[in-house]
């Protein structure tokens, strides 16, 4: 999946999950984008697990409240940790959710004030990460 797709399939995640109702056409025009995208877009979100509903008498979706864990605080070290492992070290180790991973750094991302979101991209553009080769196992 594209970043600008995981980006706005992370968006319209966020949009939902503030508990408005929302119909396809307010999502289309909302992010720009054609009424099958955001069907696409939806059905990304069911194949991760998000429950999301589909009101017929208002024609309109909304995602359960209670699905979400409450808003954690962290501190620039916490989230720029948290990236560096899901950007950087993600696309060379084995990473059990790899997804669920990377919609959660895009949600870290996304919410960080604009100062640290440009601090955490410019650290994460001048860091390089290398996975050391496991050591041998010692038998018992």
């Amino acid at each position: 999946m594209k970043s600008s797709r995981i980006s706005r399939v992370v968006q319209i995640l966020t949009t939902l999950q503030a508990g408005e109702k929302y119909a396809v056409n307010d999502l289309a025009k909302m992010f720009g984008t054609s009424r099958r995208t955001i069907f696409r877009d939806l059905k990304e979100l069911q194949t991760i697990g998000v429950p999301y509903h589909y009101n017929a008498k208002t024609g309109s979706y909304t995602i359960d409240p209670e699905f979400f864990l409450p808003p954690i605080d962290l501190n620039l070290q916490e989230a720029l940790s948290l990236l560096l492992l899901v950007h950087k070290a993600g696309s060379q180790i084995q990473l059990p959710f790899k997804n669920s991973a990377l919609l959660a750094a895009l949600k870290i991302e996304n919410n960080l004030p604009t100062k640290i979101r440009q601090y955490c991209n410019t650290t994460l553009r001048n860091i390089s990460t290398r996975v050391d080769p496991p050591g041998p196992h010692e038998s018992a």
